[in-house]
């Protein structure tokens, strides 16, 4: 009474239940009494070898209490009326440890061995030697993976490249120089106020035919979108605009020649100097800025001089060309 009887068993029970309403409707014994394990076997659907796995499992359990008498029974085959606690083919139990607690005292010091090991071993720290120092001088009980956790957890600690022995970003002076002259000149022109000139940005970016989302929901039926491997041809979008919008009649889109590389291969000092004095210039604001990024043909030397690796009859032509003996 009060215990729940689970799917499989009332499915046995049935089988059980139906075995002896044959016999009796046949009204003798479908197997001879005599016949246990057959008529076991019968009566519950289960195979020779499975019974006798379960009878010898029942044998070496031990008993319910200690000192604990057998009953005697009525039968010859079960010694005592105890049922046996049969266990589950294949299921284990999971293992729940006690929680180990770590207070602040406990991570500030294994941060100060982690340190020790760079700033006074002069040695790599690895998750094992750390282990190690944290049992002898923390008497720490936990292992490798709940060390881990409280490396990258409470912390902060990633197991990665190494950093760089250079800590900050270099640049040429010249570009240096030619940001700040940017950033001064920008906010002078903020510190006008009410009277401050209107600031133009141009730039150029392209997009080509078949340009299109590289992911989205789809299984191996239904229709989704197809990404063409073939970008197919390709066009040039060159535009200027401010805090206002985008210049009217500045805009410009044509097509590219060529199906490989970007915009950059396209876009040349001739066609960016015909868009700034056919579009651009006539359609800007009055007394205004106009910021542009370095880009190749945006700042085109008309002689260049001769570097390192010009040839020499090069570079004395150059020289011969500006007077220099």
């Amino acid at each position: 009474m009060g215990k729940t009887i689970h799917s499989e068993s009332r499915n046995l029970i049935l089988k059980v239940l139906k075995f002896f309403e044959s016999e009796k409707a046949n009204k003798q014994y479908t197997i001879p009494v005599d016949q246990v394990v057959k008529r076991t076997c019968a009566a519950t659907g289960i195979s020779k070898r499975t019974l006798m796995k379960i009878k010898n499992e029942a044998r070496v359990q031990p008993p319910t209490s200690p000192g604990a008498s057998p009953t005697p029974s009525t039968s010859n085959n079960l010694e005592t009326h105890r049922e046996p606690k049969l266990s589950t083919p294949g299921k284990k139990r999971k293992q729940y440890k006690k929680r180990i607690e770590v207070d602040d005292f406990d991570i500030c010091a294994i941060r100060n061995i982690i340190n020790s090991f760079y700033a006074v071993k002069k040695e790599l720290s690895t998750l094992k030697k750390i282990l190690a120092a944290v049992k002898r001088d923390l008497n720490f009980q936990g292992g490798r993976t709940y060390l881990r956790n409280i490396l990258i957890n409470k912390l902060g600690y990633k197991f990665k490249k190494c950093k760089n022995i250079r800590c900050v970003l270099t640049q040429k002076p010249d570009i240096a120089a030619w940001r700040a002259r940017y950033l001064r000149r920008m906010k002078e022109n903020n510190d006008l106020g009410a009277d401050k000139k209107p600031v133009t940005y141009l730039d150029e970016t392209w997009i080509h035919s078949h340009y299109t989302v590289s992911k989205c929901w789809q299984n191996n039926t239904d229709s989704s979108v197809k990404k063409n491997l073939n970008p197919g041809q390709r066009w040039i979008l060159v535009h200027a605009g401010g805090e206002n919008g985008f210049i009217e009649g500045a805009e410009l889109l044509y097509k590219c020649k060529s199906k490989i590389g970007d915009y950059h291969n396209e876009m040349d000092t001739n066609n960016f100097l015909k868009w700034l004095r056919e579009k651009l210039i006539p359609n800007l604001p009055p007394n205004g800025l106009v910021v542009i990024d370095n880009a190749p043909y945006h700042s085109t030397q008309s002689v260049k001089a001769p570097t390192s690796a010009a040839l020499k009859a090069d570079m004395q032509n150059w020289l011969r060309e500006h007077n220099i003996p």
